[in-house]
């Protein structure tokens, strides 16, 4: 969201409720910043390295318990809704409400400083999603529709691996890592944010052990180039889900 008044980029979502409102972790992951900052109040980050990318709670409050550090589960209370006067730690108050975003990789990627490309980012002049920042409504619609990989069994904890695609995000093309370290049956699909099916990369192949690249054009399965916005591409091995998120940017 672009605001004329403000002259830049919203770069995440603001749910508005009653101070003290519980607030809770989008997914299992650890704390990767917890305390002050300027604008936020208190404000919580939490890494998800199983879905690349990490979630950012703003205007908490200072005065009611919050976690600080450690571990998350999916759904696990974190901290609760500020009171106008510890919602900005300015000279300024605005009303109760939760600021929520998502963004590509970990905390420990971005800057601590003031630029458009700082971790605590709320407000930015370049676009957000120039800067990895997802819609936070469609990631979680993704995870849902799709797959939790939280709640995936797996066959072992090194029979394979699904890596980060690379560029990320991506403009014509983009390549996904898979590392097998046993011969096993594999298919690759690409996912929108309502969960349809955009194209199948890998249908019912026996691989051996190794490390194979796949790469995706953006065209869905009939040839066409799809729009820009988010997407998933989804590992399937024997009943066995891995699952990670992708921006294509035209």
């Amino acid at each position: 969201m672009f605001s004329e008044d403000l002259g830049r980029y919203h770069a995440g979502e603001d749910v508005y409720d009653e101070a003290g409102t519980p607030v809770y972790a989008m997914a299992e992951g650890t704390i990767s910043y917890s305390g002050y900052a300027y604008g936020y109040g208190y404000l919580i980050t939490i890494d998800h390295p199983d879905l690349d990318v990490y979630s950012l709670y703003g205007h908490l409050s200072t005065r009611r318990w919050k976690k600080t550090e450690g571990t998350v589960n999916k759904g696990e209370l974190i901290a609760y809704l500020g009171d106008e006067d510890e919602n900005t730690g300015g000279n300024y108050t605005v009303p109760p409400h939760l600021h929520f975003g998502i963004r590509k990789g970990s905390r420990y990627d971005y800057p601590g400083d003031a630029s458009d490309n700082r971790f605590t980012a709320g407000w930015t002049y370049t676009h957000p999603a120039n800067l990895g920042w997802m819609d936070a409504t469609d990631f979680i619609n993704v995870m849902t529709d799709i797959s939790d990989i939280s709640e995936q069994p797996s066959l072992s904890p090194h029979t394979f691996e699904l890596l980060p695609n690379y560029p990320n995000p991506f403009n014509s093309k983009t390549t996904i890592k898979i590392i097998l370290n046993e011969p096993l049956t594999v298919n690759l699909n690409v996912y929108d944010v309502n969960g349809r099916l955009i194209r199948s990369l890998v249908v019912n192949e026996l691989w051996q052990t190794g490390i194979y690249l796949v790469e995706w054009d953006g065209r869905d399965k009939s040839g066409r180039l799809v729009a820009t916005g988010i997407y998933c591409y989804q590992l399937e091995i024997d009943g066995h889900r891995k699952t990670r998120s992708m921006i294509l940017l035209k």
